[in-house]
């Protein structure tokens, strides 16, 4: 997800300019899982967190993996 983080900042950055008529298309396969987590997942998340702040987002209270879809609609919105 943080890629999509990245994503949506560089988008931005890039079309300062742009008039509100424009479009952007964004491809790709973007692999937003749907399962929930388990121990080993949120361990791994808690590591790769202290190393990228853009991970934090998974460690939310209340976070759930199934609305990670929403999640991206949100940034790349």
């Amino acid at each position: 997800m943080h890629q999509l983080l990245e994503l949506a900042e560089f988008v931005k950055d890039k079309t300062d300019n742009m008039d509100s008529s424009d479009r952007i298309m964004v491809v790709g396969d973007f692999n937003i899982s749907s399962r929930n987590f388990n121990n080993v997942l949120k361990d791994h998340l808690i590591e790769k967190a202290k190393m990228d702040e853009g991970f934090k987002i998974f460690l939310e209270e209340g976070f759930d993996c199934v609305e990670e879809y929403r999640v991206m609609k949100r940034i790349l919105s």
